[in-house]
């Protein structure tokens, strides 16, 4: 007999709960482009459905077809003579195909022409002095190669960052915004006693910190030498490079040492906030001319920038843009660091940025190769839904702040000039006294024949080499031994500079500008302090590290436990 039960009715359509649309998430991972590879060459995905295996295997043979690819690109990387690399392409079209990539043609470039004169649009054409014409075909290898390998370095140049940071600001307009301030608000009371020395922050500049255009810098410096990385070019040529490039990570040219930065650039410019940020209140100036070059001119295309990375020796950091934008990505310190922040506003770290993987010392950094795989891989769309993901659009005329110890990625949304430069003040004094001590292993821009110099004026040399010291002038620290004086070396200069008896830049105060007793006190004042910030890390190291020894448990629970053990355990209550 049938069953009589009924099903209930539907409630009446106004009592209906109201069902919320899911929020529209612009992933960046999920840019698509137009545009097909100029060989035709395809994502290995799309093998399966054009049956290309059995093709591949017959143009490379049953050897090399066999291969994944990224073995048979590191064969080819073994390749160091060009005319070899150019006849091995034309073999077939799958070899073509590989040795057409313009990263090889790149490290032959570096290789035997580190300046050359002209750019010729590609590192091939360049390498060969080439200009291409319109007679100029390539050869095609469309429904031949399907390389994920050779694909993905093509896909992240057509990346467009200005349309992905424009969409991520209409969705989420304040999440995660790094706050602007006018350069006239940001007061040194403010930045210390506030707690914005911990603070990513931006300022409105009342004036630009150059006048600067890249027009203008080629106009004048077109034969002088810049460094671009690991490149040494005239800087007309890197303007050309600029133009038209289509490298997967373009060229950044970082220079501190040009004839144009050591001269009449060097008087050009202003840092800003000086009251906060300048050399009175840079405490690394008392290394004088033993410090690491700490002010870069900074120049690059749309799609350049920097990966992750912390600024060197426990430093902070300004950046000044003068004409185009950039987009900074930021995360607080780790707390493993020792220089995790507890500011109010700041989100605590979360750990490392997406993407980015260290060792417990944060001294081996391991992340994507490039800043686009960055984006394309998820690991930014990941970033924005972290509590502590900072990030904002630096234009012309706006300074960013860039606090000692905190992760940062920054992308040129165009062709941007900028001047940027690491100091020390006296709130981070204890950090790099940390770092200096402690983490020497770390340490990096020191010159090895300045501070071995330094170490035999102070007689500190019994088990150092140092003969012939001053050939090493130019060549970077990489001994541990020496690394681990520098902090006594500081320390020395810093108390010398302190009290009277040297200038702004370690010089004798009697040709420089010597400190008022005023001055003495406070500089002497923040040492105190900074010793003391020193001796607090120490032992908040040497505790996590015991702890670390005893399995992770904390003193106490190893006293209810050894006390358990020893039969008379008690929670400690005290009953009457």
């Amino acid at each position: 007999m049938p069953s009589t039960t009924r099903s209930p009715s539907p409630p009446p359509a106004a009592e209906q709960p109201v069902q919320k649309k899911p929020k529209v998430v612009f992933r960046a991972s999920a840019t698509t482009i137009v545009r097909p590879h100029p060989l035709g060459i395809k994502p290995s995905g799309n093998a399966l459905l054009a049956g290309a295996t059995a093709q591949r295997t017959k143009t490379l043979g049953p050897l090399l077809g066999q291969l994944p690819d990224e073995v048979l690109m590191t064969i080819i990387q073994e390749i160091t003579d060009p005319k070899t690399l150019l006849a091995l392409g034309h073999v077939c079209k799958c070899l073509y195909g590989f040795c057409w990539t313009d990263e090889l043609w790149k490290h032959m470039v570096h290789r035997y022409k580190k300046e050359p004169e002209r750019w010729h649009g590609s590192w091939r054409n360049t390498f060969w002095n080439h200009d291409p014409t319109e007679t100029d075909t390539a050869i095609s290898c469309k429904d031949m190669l399907f390389s994920d390998l050779l694909y993905r370095p093509f896909q992240i140049t057509q990346l467009d960052y200005n349309r992905i940071v424009k969409r991520v600001l209409e969705e989420e307009p304040t999440k995660g915004l790094i706050p602007t301030f006018p350069e006239t608000a940001m007061t040194p009371e403010k930045f210390a006693a506030e707690g914005w020395h911990n603070k990513p922050f931006m300022l409105d500049l009342a004036r630009p910190a150059a006048s600067w255009t890249v027009s203008d810098l080629v106009d004048r410096f077109s034969d002088v030498i810049f460094r671009q990385e690991y490149m040494d070019w005239k800087l007309q040529v890197y303007n050309q490079y600029m133009q038209k490039n289509q490298d997967e990570a373009p060229l950044y040219l970082f220079d501190c040492r040009s004839d144009a930065m050591n001269g009449p650039l060097k008087t050009e410019y202003r840092v800003p906030i000086s009251d906060v940020i300048g050399d009175e209140r840079d405490y690394f100036t008392a290394l004088g001319d033993l410090r690491p070059d700490h002010r870069w001119l900074i120049l690059g295309p749309a799609r350049s920038g920097s990966s992750f990375h912390k600024d060197p020796n426990a430093t902070c950091a300004w950046n000044s843009v003068i004409t185009g934008h950039k987009y900074w990505v930021m995360f607080p310190p780790t707390s493993g660091s020792g220089n995790s922040t507890n500011t109010p506003g700041i989100p605590a770290s979360q750990g490392p940025p997406p993407g980015v993987t260290t060792d417990d010392e944060e001294s081996e950094v391991t992340s994507p190769c490039s800043i686009g795989e960055w984006f394309l891989s998820g690991y930014y769309d990941e970033a924005r839904q972290r509590d502590d993901f900072l990030h904002g659009v630096c234009g012309p005329g706006q300074m960013m702040y860039v606090p000692s110890g905190w992760w940062h990625l920054v992308v040129n949304l165009d062709e941007c000039l900028a001047l940027t430069g690491n100091f020390v003040p006296a709130v981070k004094l204890g950090l790099v006294f940390d770092f200096l001590k402690n983490k020497y292993d770390q340490i990096s821009g020191f010159k090895v024949g300045k501070v071995k110099r330094a170490l035999a004026a102070q007689q500190d040399t019994s088990s150092l080499d140092v003969r012939d010291f001053d050939k090493d002038d130019d060549d970077e620290c990489n001994d541990t031994e020496v690394y681990s004086k520098i902090y006594s070396l500081f320390y020395d200069k810093l108390n010398a500079y302190a009290s009277g008896k040297t200038g702004i830049n370690n010089t004798s105060s009697s040709t420089n500008t010597a400190l008022t007793p005023e001055e003495q006190e406070k500089k002497q004042h923040d040492i105190e302090a900074a010793l003391q910030e020193l001796a607090r890390l120490e032992k908040k190291r040497a505790s996590h590290e015991h702890q670390l020894n005893n399995g992770g448990r904390s003193d106490e629970w190893q006293k209810l436990v050894d006390t358990a053990e020893a039969g008379s355990f008690s929670f400690g209550f005290d009953f009457e």
